[in-house]
């Protein structure tokens, strides 16, 4: 599996910011700082899923070169010889095959993380794809996106008023009076956050495939719109 391939094709996805595209510049930057911490969890994980291929490419380039190596030697040498050689370096194969195997484990459950935050930064506007096994960016797709302009104002504004309780709880901590009620607040605020971020937004944000129009013979084809015939 060409896991570069996938990764790079999931962060030139999410560059497109498809949801965005449709956002006024004041709109979006406010929508996009009420994000930060979203940012931050997806641009960790796209970090630790090259750092894990890194670590990947770095024992499957000597593994390669190691296995062709001893099947060639295995086919000049004869007898004694031969055992010798499989018996020194099989087990060193194995033990980089298995360490090949674990980091393809490992980019399962990172793939998962990846793709989770990814979509939540973009407000839905990747492909969710959380398993790695069935990840595919084969073309360009249209799609509808919601919700309306009420809609992500209203999500901005519920998401800021919960940032200022946090930062409200935690000035109220500073003063010795209030320090009690001023945790409360904070934390009404933090989870606050966190269900628009991660309840509100992905049951919000949506978007649409946009199928092509078929028509419904398959020679004739009206002018007015772009149909591609049926197969016979």
């Amino acid at each position: 599996m060409n896991y570069h391939s996938l990764i790079k094709s999931l962060v030139a996805e999410a560059k497109s910011g498809l949801q965005f595209k449709r956002m006024n510049p004041v709109l979006k930057v406010f929508v996009k700082i009420a994000l930060i911490p979203l940012f931050v969890l997806a641009f960790l994980g796209v970090c630790g899923f090259y750092l894990t291929l890194f670590l990947y490419k770095a024992i499957s380039s000597p593994l390669d070169h190691l296995h062709k190596v001893v099947k060639g030697e295995g086919k000049e040498v004869k007898h004694a010889t031969q055992f010798a050689v499989y018996w020194i370096s099989w087990p060193c194969l194995f033990i980089l095959y298995l360490f090949q195997a674990a980091m393809a484990i490992t980019f399962y459950f990172q793939w998962f993380f990846v793709m989770l935050t990814v979509y939540l930064a973009t407000l839905g506007g990747v492909k969710w794809q959380p398993f790695l096994m069935d990840a595919s960016y084969p073309n360009e797709e249209s799609y509808v996106v919601q919700p309306g302009q009420g809609g992500i104002i209203t999500f901005l504004v519920f998401t800021l008023v919960f940032y200022s309780f946090i930062s409200s709880g935690v000035m109220l901590c500073l003063d010795e009076y209030f320090a009690e009620f001023g945790s409360v607040v904070a934390v009404l605020g933090f989870l606050g956050v966190n269900v628009m971020l991660f309840i509100v937004n992905p049951a919000c944000f949506k978007k649409r495939k946009v199928e092509a129009p078929v028509c419904e013979e398959a020679h004739e084809c009206c002018c007015e719109c772009e149909c591609t015939p049926e197969a016979e």
